[in-house]
């Protein structure tokens, strides 16, 4: 990776977010990591994984889970405008986490799959386990018949770990993928969020929203603006 790159561009993002708000910040955070995910293979794309992993707990509810997923879509959307030959799957996680649907590359197609997402308010106690969702998501990517350049997580989430061995246990998991050069990327929601799990799951960016809504419309303002940089 080009990190002198990555280093401006990042540090651009933080005076962006000051001055101009959450859209260009994000922009900005996107084309850095777009523009350090290099191919191995001379002359071709950057190949990417990308698992999109969402809470599916108790506390966030039907119509909170129904909004998510707009902020699941706007993330399509928005790697759809990379020059990178991605590959999406997807996690859901509360207690236990399974695969939704394995990597696809049509955004058509993710976005279909997204729709038929479904909340079962209650199911298996449902409580807050990143652990459980970052584990499958790291399996899935394992096994991602892709020899992929550059591996990303994005994890939308609602609440703190309820879980054995709470955040330490979150954090070592997190750091897990980390080591293995897969990049977690939060969309936090809510007020129930621990600002210090979220740090320590993340190694790209938090982004922080009052609600799912606000999450969707920030995604909307950034697909709208974004231009993949060269």
């Amino acid at each position: 990776m080009n990190v002198l790159l990555i280093t401006c561009l990042l540090a651009t993002a933080v005076v962006l977010a000051a001055a101009q708000g959450d859209t260009e910040a994000r922009i900005v955070r996107l084309q850095a990591f777009e523009a350090g995910c290099t191919p191995k293979r001379p002359g071709k794309k950057a190949v990417v994984d990308v698992v999109l992993m969402v809470d599916k707990s108790n506390s966030i509810g039907t119509q909170a889970f129904e909004s998510a997923k707009c902020i699941l879509k706007g993330y399509v959307e928005l790697l759809s405008k990379w020059k990178l030959a991605y590959y999406i799957g997807a996690v859901t996680y509360g207690r236990e986490a399974s695969v939704e649907f394995d990597f696809l590359t049509s955004p058509k197609k993710i976005k279909n799959k997204i729709d038929g997402l479904t909340y079962t308010q209650g199911y298996a106690g449902q409580k807050t386990c990143h652990v459980e969702g970052f584990k499958e998501s790291r399996k899935m990517i394992r096994k991602s018949p892709q020899e992929a350049d550059c591996r990303l997580v994005i994890v939308v989430t609602d609440g703190k770990t309820q879980c054995d061995g709470g955040m330490d246990a979150t954090c070592a998991m997190a750091a897990q993928l980390h080591s293995e050069g897969i990049d977690v990327v939060i969309e936090a929601v809510g007020d129930d969020v621990t600002e210090d799990e979220l740090n320590c799951m993340a190694n790209q960016w938090v982004e922080h929203n009052i609600d799912y809504e606000r999450g969707c419309s920030a995604l909307d303002a950034v697909a709208q603006a974004y231009t993949s940089i060269a």
